[in-house]
């Protein structure tokens, strides 16, 4: 069996550092009384595109009160 490790993982840090720059981010979008769904945003974080600093996708639960990390 050849098991070789996921290639975006970076277990040292000094090879994470000479990775090249992420150029999204994903976060969470909650709501803290719990009054709205949550959600997942996908962030671009490339200073030279022109959506920089800018939700570019996102995906919003259904109901309220369902959660990310309760799912499958």
């Amino acid at each position: 069996m050849d098991l070789r490790p996921d290639p975006t993982f970076h277990a040292p840090s000094k090879l994470a550092m000479d990775a090249p720059p992420e150029t999204l981010a994903f976060t969470l979008m909650l709501s803290p009384d719990g009054s709205q769904p949550v959600g997942l945003a996908v962030v671009d974080v490339d200073p030279a595109s022109d959506t920089y600093g800018r939700i570019v996708h996102q995906v919003i639960t259904r109901n309220t009160g369902d959660e990310l990390h309760h799912f499958g």
